[in-house]
């Protein structure tokens, strides 16, 4: 269903450098859609399915955050713009992240650097276009800061997936 995922994006030996593209790979609406499909046809607990939304949730979220293009066919792989569906998903998301509750008792701190993220991402919109009269931005100019949050999100996204699904 995942032919792109090795051992390699569940099993990381300690101390392995995080990279955000295992984690993009990992966390994707392909990923997502193989468990749904896996869920329909009864190859997995319906129960999977919660695992899939969250895959789905996080594929979202890293389209926001790296948009590169004024418009895109990818849902929210476009600038955000004061009238994209951006806005109201990102919101979502910040109810979305408090409601995550671990299957185990490791602390999950990499939601809450998502908050900030968002959080950050909402004020910069709302500077940039009170001060400089720019309605549109392309997230990805400013990710830097953003690969060091999604490293750190990979090991307990991966941690996740591995538990629930596996």
């Amino acid at each position: 269903m995942a032919p792109k995922l090795t051992a390699k994006h569940f099993d990381l030996p300690g101390f392995t450098q995080l990279r955000v593209n295992l984690a993009a790979q990992l966390l994707s609406h392909s990923v997502a859609a193989g468990i749904s499909a896996l869920v329909a046809i009864g190859r997995l607990e319906p129960e999977a399915q919660n695992t899939a939304d969250f895959v789905e949730r996080f594929d979202s979220l890293f389209n926001c955050f790296n948009s590169s293009r004024l418009s895109s066919g990818h849902k929210y792989r476009y600038a955000i713009r004061e009238s994209s569906s951006h806005f109201a998903f990102l919101k979502e998301c910040l109810i979305w992240l408090d409601s995550v509750i671990p299957i185990t008792e490791c602390k999950l701190p990499c939601l809450n650097g998502w908050k900030m993220a968002i959080n950050c991402l909402f004020q910069l919109f709302d500077h940039l276009k009170s001060q400089y009269n720019i309605k549109s931005h392309k997230i990805h100019r400013f990710n830097r800061f953003e690969d060091k949050l999604i490293s750190n999100c990979t090991m307990y996204a991966m941690m996740y997936v591995n538990m629930y699904v596996l």
